[in-house]
């Protein structure tokens, strides 16, 4: 039973699959990232103040404290801002999509564009997510497709299913 679905992927569509897709996202919840960067700040902020208000010398734990933070920022703040802002800056606004999930393989066709075509032995991975479906490829490809297409929880389910089916079959 094959699968079909066509629709318009937006940058709101990127940058949630980009969420879904990046470890941080999915190993680092976000109160420990926001736990991270305050004693980020804590660290990059409290020897420049010791500096300023008591000890004006520079000793080791004073600058391995402000790199620790600085690191701690740069990992958790700074570079996830500027990889969205990137995704933001060379993305077209709007793509129209046709994924068909065949018996056989996985055909995908962005507009303007030659269609691809995945075998289900390339599947690496299928993560259901709170914002939609994540496939991802054994050559780090990655395809998204948004809550929206689904006309509803089931239909997600039965196609996660179907595509689980097709990975255990080339086992």
């Amino acid at each position: 039973m094959p699968y079909r679905y066509s629709f318009t992927n937006t940058t709101k569509d990127l940058l949630d699959a980009h969420d879904a897709h990046t470890p941080r996202a999915r190993g680092v919840r976000r109160l420990l990232r926001l736990f991270l960067i305050m004693v980020g700040l804590f660290w990059v902020y409290r020897p420049i103040w010791l500096f300023f208000t008591g000890s004006p010398e520079f000793d080791s734990k004073k600058v391995l404290m402000w790199l620790g933070g600085c690191a701690i920022l740069w990992v958790n703040l700074i570079w996830p801002l500027l990889e969205r802002r990137k995704l933001k800056r060379d993305t077209l606004p709007e793509l129209e999509v046709i994924i068909e999930f065949g018996n056989d393989a996985i055909s995908i066709q962005p507009s303007n564009t030659p269609t691809f075509v995945r075998s289900y032995e390339e599947v690496a991975d299928m993560v259901p997510c709170k914002k939609g479906m994540l496939i991802s490829f054994t050559d780090d490809q990655v395809n998204w497709l948004p809550k929206r297409v689904f006309k509803n929880e089931l239909e997600m389910k039965l196609l996660q299913k179907f595509i689980e089916i097709k990975i255990r079959q080339r086992i």
